[in-house]
């Protein structure tokens, strides 16, 4: 074969392959894959408002077993210039019938929730922590928030955590957060019995203590053990 022959052959080769490659990577309109359908992987609606300039806005959610949610203001801060929010600080949201309804749950001792954190109970409660001793628990059999009996230490932006026992224990968080107050970080974790309504200060030497961030994220490990 002569070399023009040949030089021929490897072009019209070349031309081949630079054809198919084409072909596989610009699919036709028609063959494209199309989208999943929203009810597949859902979408997001218009945003949506209570209403009242003086509505709790929310800092923390909880979706109840009844599909409602569940959530607290964070502007009732004490150096916040916002008025606190008209009729408490805590909120229900109902989407179930597919227009968004408010009402508020029944208060009894809930206060300075700006700085809590929230968690399930075993038992389907709400447990809110944060603030000068306090927490409080939000029964949905009853629709009332409720005062538990004081923790050991004032904690503003604390994490509370479920337990292998099913019992929540509260870390970090600081001592005191006001403008004229010096803060300091609570190095010491508690837990919450709910079958006694009471706090236990988890101490049992220097190991115990710690320095934990603001809101620090703690994760329930398969072995028992807490990070």
């Amino acid at each position: 074969m002569s070399r023009g022959r040949r030089r021929a052959g490897v072009v019209a080769v070349a031309a081949v392959l630079v054809a198919c490659a084409a072909g596989q990577g610009h699919r036709p309109a028609a063959q494209a894959r199309s989208a999943p359908p929203p009810d597949a992987i859902g979408r997001w609606t218009a945003p949506f408002e209570e209403g009242d300039v003086l509505a709790p806005g929310a800092v923390e959610a909880a979706v109840l077993p009844d599909g409602r949610v569940f959530y607290f203001t964070g502007t009732e801060n004490p150096d916040h210039p916002a008025p606190p929010p008209r009729h408490g600080g805590v909120r229900l949201l109902d989407l179930r019938s597919g227009t968004p309804e408010w009402t508020a749950p029944r208060e009894g001792g809930a206060g300075e929730l700006f700085s809590s954190d929230l968690t399930t109970l075993p038992d389907g409660r709400l447990l809110l922590t944060g603030g000068p001793h306090t927490a409080s628990l939000y029964d949905p059999r009853t629709n009332s928030v409720a005062a538990t009996a004081p923790m050991t230490s004032e904690r503003w932006y604390p994490h509370v955590a479920i337990g292998p026992d099913g019992n929540p224990t509260v870390f970090g968080g600081v001592t005191r957060l006001i403008s004229d107050t010096q803060m300091g970080q609570v190095r010491r974790t508690e837990t919450y019995h709910a079958d006694s309504n009471s706090w236990e200060e988890n101490y049992v030497g220097p190991a115990s203590e710690n320095e934990l961030p603001l809101q620090p994220r703690i994760v329930l490990d398969p072995n028992g053990k807490s990070f």
